[in-house]
């Protein structure tokens, strides 16, 4: 830009007019100059920004030093600016340019010579390092360098070393030899800024013994009290070690004395014993109030296997939920909702656990034998089914019947209900119209009567005779049908005939 390139032609003049000056406490430099135009008249009353910078090398090399600022020329043209904070020891050739504004920083640098190199007077430079000297008083208001690196840095072989109002800061290593040393403040190592009695940032190794009320480590991450407990992840351990968390045990664990061993090796616990042969190795009772889940077989040593969900007592292969081989003493059997049920008393109940009958079943029962239809079958209606598993009467009976004892009925029946009838044709049969009196009815009306004295009546409910028939009898034969010894009657036309 214009404005830039006419401060470009002044910092020509300005460079070879400016005296810098040094001061000798503390590191500044005072830099007068005069900032003039192209034309060569005074820039009066002007503000403009400056980019002071320090450098090892006359051209290039490495910038050691920069400071950004404003300066203000007077009514002349002239401009007086303090370089403040200049943390260079001076001992090299150093080098100072100036940038203004945007433009690039001017060329030549100016040569730091004369003054600026007072700074060196802060340095005793003629001090024998075999020679002993005495300081009443130091006071040191910035930093301070002792030693080279060659020798120790500073050493303190009596009384102490006392800082009363002002901090040590350490770079490097710090070694203390003494048989006893302390701090009244805080001691930070890794950190200025220690914000315990002892702050470390980094590996801490100590050789012996660590004698301390307690210990926490930041995020309660570990803890150890006065009375010797121990907490992992809590400050407030009530036990000899506490853990809130999961713990990672690598090598083996052995609480005890063998209460509870974990080899690490075999992958194996055991409980009551130190040497497990399977992967849980109990010695001694369980008690367990909740489940016991088993992904694979579980093999109990006095006889009971648990295979894929089947339980086998005496038996190493179950084939069902229980698969007992032996005998079951049992004070009570139920089985799930209610389905089956023995108890103590003897008694059996089927759907149902008040069995108060020697089998007591509550829906239909169904018996079959060897053979290949139903056996015996009851339904919920207390109808006895045999050969049939639909009986339709208290007993229903399909097949032969071989009664070997009396068969008692509860009822003598009637002409339209007889007490013995057919499946199909319920008023067709035999009854008992009085007692001694056996009848046969057919549609539900008697046909046939045989009464105590054994009067047999056909078609009449009082028979006279020993055969009495109420109606027409037909005789067909091409054979003699009846025999008779003795007198007949008989009719011929109107005539009633009576022949030897």
């Amino acid at each position: 830009m214009e404005e830039s390139s006419k401060f470009a032609l002044v910092f020509v003049l300005l460079f070879l007019i400016a005296v810098p000056l040094i001061l000798a406490a503390p590191n500044q430099v005072t830099l007068q100059g005069k900032l003039t135009n192209a034309a060569g008249a005074a820039t009066a009353s002007t503000t403009v920004n400056a980019t002071f910078r320090i450098y090892d090398s006359f051209v290039n090399g490495t910038q050691l030093w920069i400071q950004e600022t404003n300066i203000t020329t007077d009514a002349n043209g002239v401009y007086d600016i303090i370089l403040r904070n200049i943390n260079l020891s001076f001992a090299d050739q150093y080098y100072l340019g100036i940038t203004l504004g945007s433009d690039l920083e001017a060329a030549p640098r100016i040569n730091l010579t004369s003054s600026p190199y007072s700074f060196r007077a802060n340095v005793s430079e003629d001090l024998n390092q075999n020679n002993s000297y005495v300081v009443r008083n130091l006071t040191v208001t910035a930093n301070t360098t002792l030693g080279s690196g060659e020798l120790s840095t500073l050493q303190i072989n009596t009384l102490y070393l006392n800082l009363t109002t002002q901090d040590m800061n350490f770079s490097g290593g710090l070694g203390i030899s003494g048989s006893s040393s302390y701090f009244t403040g805080k001691l930070g190592i890794g950190m200025i800024i220690p914000a315990s009695k002892l702050d470390v940032i980094g590996d801490v190794s100590i050789a012996g013994p660590l004698n301390a009320s307690s210990i926490n480590i930041t995020g309660n991450s570990y803890f150890a009290t006065a009375s010797g407990n121990v907490g992992i992840g809590t400050i407030s351990p009530t036990y000899k070690l506490q853990i809130i968390g999961n713990v990672s045990i690598s090598d083996n664990l052995t609480v005890d004395a063998g209460t509870l061993f974990v080899d690490s090796v075999n992958n194996r616990v055991g409980i009551g014993q130190t040497s497990p042969n399977v992967t849980l190795g109990v010695s001694g009772r369980a008690n367990i109030t909740g489940y016991l889940e088993v992904g694979g077989g579980l093999n109990v040593s006095n006889g009971m296997n648990v295979i894929s969900g089947k339980v086998g007592i005496g038996t190493t292969s179950p084939n069902y939920k229980l698969d007992v081989a032996g005998t079951i003493n049992a004070s009570g059997l139920l089985l799930t909702n209610n389905t089956f049920s023995i108890t103590q008393a003897g008694t059996v109940g089927v759907n149902t656990t008040n069995s108060g009958s020697t089998l007591t079943v509550a829906g239909t029962f169904n018996a079959s034998g060897s053979g290949t239809g139903p056996g015996l079958y009851v339904n919920g209606a207390g109808n006895v089914g045999i050969g049939t598993t639909a009986p339709g009467e208290k007993l229903h009976i399909i097949g032969s019947i071989n009664v070997s004892s009396a068969y008692l009925a509860n009822t003598n029946g009637s002409a339209s209900a007889p007490v013995y009838s057919y499946w199909n044709d319920t008023n067709t049969g035999g009854f008992s119209p009085t007692p001694d009196t056996l009848a046969w009815t057919t549609g539900g009306t008697e046909r046939v009567r045989i009464d105590s004295s054994g009067k047999v009546g056909i078609n009449t409910t009082s028979p006279a005779e020993a055969l009495d028939v109420n109606g027409n009898i037909k005789l067909s034969s091409a054979e003699p049908l009846i025999n008779i010894s003795g007198p007949i009657i008989r009719k011929s036309g109107n005539d009633i005939v009576i022949s030897d």
